[in-house]
């Protein structure tokens, strides 16, 4: 079982991603020793907690469909003005790419959806890149290589010869 230093230094260093600052920041008196040890020691936990934060494939291609399809739409009142706090709340805030602030009020910048379409076709292997390299006239890429033979003169200390 960890003990509540351990569980700050676990909990800083998947802020910070450093062992040794980590341990700083959770009170160690000998931080660059101890902060490896207990990357180490709880190696198993960094990875399950890594692997909740990380955003599988699945996720990434429900927000492109989203971004896509102008989900960001929904959020326009009858009035025609954009509702952000809703959309924050409903956790959709990653739809909106810019705010700017402009005389008029706020101004959104929404992400494009023809470049999510098409990032959701390649992830789809709809667009096949193929990239084929080849040598003059089409034929194969030649190679040349150069060996150089250096000889050095050795004074073996016999001046009979």
């Amino acid at each position: 079982m960890a003990s509540k230093k351990e569980r700050v230094w676990l909990n800083e260093y998947l802020r910070c991603w450093n062992a040794t600052e980590a341990a700083r920041r959770a009170g160690y008196k000998w931080p660059n020793k101890v902060g490896p040890g207990k990357a180490q020691k709880f190696e198993e936990e960094i990875e399950s907690r890594l692997s909740e934060l990380v955003m599988g494939a699945d996720e990434a291609l429900a927000r492109l469909s989203e971004m896509a399809r102008g989900e960001w739409g929904k959020y326009v009142t009858e009035d025609g003005k954009f509702d952000i706090g809703q959309l924050v709340r409903d956790g959709k805030g990653y739809l909106v790419k810019k705010i700017r602030e402009t005389k008029d009020g706020k101004e959104y910048e929404f992400y494009d959806a023809q470049r999510a379409l098409v990032d959701i076709a390649k992830a789809h292997g709809v667009f096949i890149e193929h990239h084929e390299h080849t040598g003059a006239d089409g034929g194969p890429i030649s190679h040349t290589v150069n060996t150089i033979i250096v000889r050095e003169y050795v004074d073996d200390g016999d001046e009979s010869d």
